[in-house]
């Protein structure tokens, strides 16, 4: 599957508004067109759940995502009100008392949607006898996803998508044979199930014959379900969990246990409190995949605004890069954070951590950066900071809204010469028409800097192939095709993209600038420069993400980010928490910042200098 280009930058700027919107929120409350209507708030359920409750709640977790993309049935993919569905199985096995009553309270409300699910109490063993293939059968159907196309989402995907396939008895195009068709599993619970995977059909539907029930056959549109409600809040975490269980492409290189995360997000999602309580149990469930485009925003729990510095991490430092003009006479660029609330500013990252899904360490800090300088209360927050001379001291700051102060470094503007014949362009944020406005300066240089340190547009594609003199193609972007659960049997659909060059061809010293805030759409481009060797790399790794994000909607309003597609390097390697590694790595000094210093961009000027001298010498 190729991704043709004018839906590139589309496709890009849809990933990074997931993958960013943690901190973007930062900024200011987010209110998306996926934002459901929130109902009236009332009292909050909360409690302790005991191990038969979570047990109850786990297996009907995992039937759900069973049935809701894998029962083929006319019945179950009647089903539009999965939100719905999913809230009422979680009532519904609650206050099961044993491994009885929790089957028959499972096949109670799923065989009306799943004709051919058994449910039993026991192990995968204890299977009844498989039914006879029905008379008068003409073809068979299954689903088969392309990552997932099904999810309740406003955002257009271009390339996922799912689909109720249908064969002819006798056909070679079946994923697997109809003699393996069923999928027996251990729901957890003391309960097994068994599901199939390929129903038989004639004109008039799939068998048995019959219909999805009323009740499940609408969804109400921007409605979300309250999340006072604890049915809510499991149906959350279950809609969450399943969708990763499935579909997510990463778990053979994450080290997660999947099951402990539902069971720990069931858990603590019972005792929550409050909305933003919630929030924070769905935040730690998605963390647990290690996906720099993992995220989850809920439009009514808000920001209470930002503190007037901005922050960045230098090796292990976290300092001040900012400061409002009303607060300079207090802190100054260049301090380093050592206190947050009395607690060292190790052991705040720490916590934060636990709530912030990152691939690698470095786009873990880039978020948390962010989320310390916005905090989620309107709290006063304490910090102690260390000046650059020693001296230890204390600023009180609450909350406001205000934007965070710009980082003040010594950055040139785009098209500036930075030495004699080594030109600076600036490529994040910046459009093809940028770089043709410059295209004249930068193909008279005798070198060329271009910053990459965050999120670029079509100028970073245009840039590409004035470097190149042939073709080139992209890293290796894999969509899975998916016909069984559990991850099992994936074929891989696999495209690239094929770059041609562009006049004028730009033949020499290249340095590419570099860090953590370097995610998916950069990824791609600095692959490419990686890979075919297009210029040095100056900076720090980059985060470590890359792949089309399929952001869907929970049932109490949510919104979750993830990547559905894997992405390998050229060469068939692990890009996921690898990144792009500088081939010059430099880590800007808490005194390089005091002094305003791009110590970064010194350090690729140094490195383009001396291209030029051995240039000189051949």
């Amino acid at each position: 599957m190729m991704i043709p280009y004018p839906h590139v930058l589309l496709k890009f700027r849809l990933q990074i508004q997931v993958a960013l919107s943690i901190a973007l929120a930062w900024c200011c409350t987010l209110a998306p067109a996926a934002t459901r209507i929130a109902p009236a708030p009332d009292e909050f359920e909360s409690g302790v759940l005991t191990a038969r409750e979570t047990a109850n709640l786990e297996a009907a977790a995992r039937l759900v995502a069973l049935v809701r993309y894998f029962d083929p049935s006319s019945q179950a993919s009647g089903v539009k009100a999965w939100d719905l569905f999913t809230i009422q199985a979680m009532e519904s096995v609650f206050d099961a008392v044993d491994a009885q009553d929790l089957a028959a309270r499972l096949a109670k409300i799923f065989t009306p949607i799943s004709p051919l699910l058994e449910v039993w109490a026991g192990g995968p063993d204890f299977a009844p006898p498989e039914p006879e293939i029905p008379e008068g059968s003409r073809s068979v159907r299954y689903w088969e996803h392309q990552g997932v196309g099904s999810l309740p989402t406003t955002f257009k995907q271009f390339v996922y998508s799912s689909q109720l396939r249908t064969a002819r008895l006798t056909s070679d195009d079946l994923p697997f044979r109809v003699e393996d068709r069923f999928h027996i599993a251990n729901l957890g619970g003391g309960v097994s199930c068994r599901l199939s995977l390929i129903v038989y059909r004639n004109w008039t539907g799939t068998f048995p014959l019959g219909s999805t029930p009323q009740e499940w056959t609408v969804s109400p549109e921007n409605t979300a379900f309250s999340l006072s409600k604890r049915a809510t809040r499991f149906a959350d975490i279950a809609t969450a969990w399943g969708v990763m269980e499935h579909f997510y492409p990463y778990f053979d290189v994450v080290d997660t246990d999947w099951d402990k995360a539902l069971t720990e997000g069931l858990k603590q999602t019972s005792e929550a409190t409050s909305d933003a309580d919630h929030l924070m149990t769905l935040r730690r469930l998605i963390a647990q995949l290690h996906d720099g485009h993992g995220s989850v925003t809920l439009h009514r729990v808000g920001f209470a605004g930002c503190l007037p510095i901005t922050l960045d991490w230098t090796g292990p430092d976290l300092i001040v890069v900012g400061v409002d003009p009303g607060f300079t006479e207090m802190i100054g660029v260049g301090e380093v954070v050592r206190a947050i609330n009395d607690k060292p500013i190790a052991e705040v990252y720490t916590e934060v951590r636990l709530s912030i899904c990152a691939s690698t360490e470095g786009w873990a800090k880039y978020l948390a950066a962010f989320e310390l300088t916005c905090p989620r209360t309107s709290d006063p927050v304490e910090i102690e900071f260390l000046r650059p001379d020693g001296e230890v001291h204390r600023v009180l700051m609450k909350p406001m809204p205000i934007a965070l102060p710009m980082p003040k470094k010594g950055t040139p503007e785009s098209g500036t010469e930075v030495s004699p014949g080594v030109v600076y362009f600036n490529l994040v944020g910046a459009e093809s028409d940028q770089l043709r406005s410059n295209l004249e300066t930068l193909t008279s240089a005798r070198g060329i800097i271009f910053d990459m340190r965050g999120y670029p547009a079509g100028a970073a594609y245009e840039a590409i192939r004035h470097l190149i003199d042939r073709n080139v193609a992209s890293a290796q972007w894999h969509v899975p095709v998916i016909t069984r659960p559990g991850r099992a049997g994936w074929r891989w659909d696999q495209s690239a993209w094929d770059m041609p060059p562009k006049a004028p061809h730009w033949d020499k010293p290249v340095a590419f600038l570099t860090s953590s805030a370097a995610i998916s759409y950069a990824e791609s481009i600095m692959g490419i420069v990686e890979h075919y060797k297009l210029g040095d790399i100056v900076g720090s790794t980059t985060a470590g993400t890359n792949g089309n994000v399929n952001p869907f909607v929970l049932p109490g309003g949510a919104i979750v980010g993830w990547t559905g597609m894997k992405v390998l390097k050229h060469d068939g390697s692990t890009h996921h928490g690898v990144g792009i590694l500088p081939t010059v790595p430099v880590v800007p000094t808490p005194a390089g910042v005091a002094a305003g210093r791009d110590e970064v961009l010194e350090k690729a000027i140094e490195v383009i200098a001396a291209r030029l001298g051995e240039a000189k010498t051949d």
